[in-house]
């Protein structure tokens, strides 16, 4: 019982780093949903599955919505098989609350809307599974 314990003690906060080292590396990448994100369906979406994009954008074999995050900004593009990424579809700004693993996004429209989803690391790193909170 005492070896699970210091075995834990270890492991968690390992895991909680890669958590935070991930999501810290937002800044500069880009990442791809299946799902197709437009000005008038971003607010609806109550789960977002990103996979960090590790080879050329023309590479990929589906259309795709492409989510670039620069330092507070978020531009989201759609992406075309045989057609190539169209231009910028939805812009944001994004702040990540590091303690509380909350993204809050925010949609530069009339009404600049926000929302506010929790995230969580999928299997290796190269996956972030986004919850919008109530």
């Amino acid at each position: 019982m005492r070896q699970l314990f210091f075995i834990l003690l270890i492991v968690l906060p390992g895991l909680s780093f890669g958590q935070d080292f991930v999501l810290d590396n937002l800044t500069n990448s880009r990442w791809t949903s299946e799902i197709t994100v437009t000005d008038f369906n971003i607010g609806q979406l109550k789960e977002i599955g990103l996979t960090k994009l590790n080879a050329p954008v023309d590479s990929i074999k589906k259309d795709v919505s492409i989510w670039e995050f620069g330092d507070k900004e978020l531009n989201i593009f759609t992406y075309k098989n045989g057609q190539g990424l169209d231009p910028l579809i939805v812009k944001c700004s994004y702040d990540y609350n590091k303690k509380k693993r909350v993204m809050r996004i925010t949609h530069f429209s009339q009404d600049s809307s926000f929302w506010e989803y929790s995230l969580g690391i999928v299997s290796t790193g190269n996956s972030i599974l986004m919850t919008k909170k109530n």
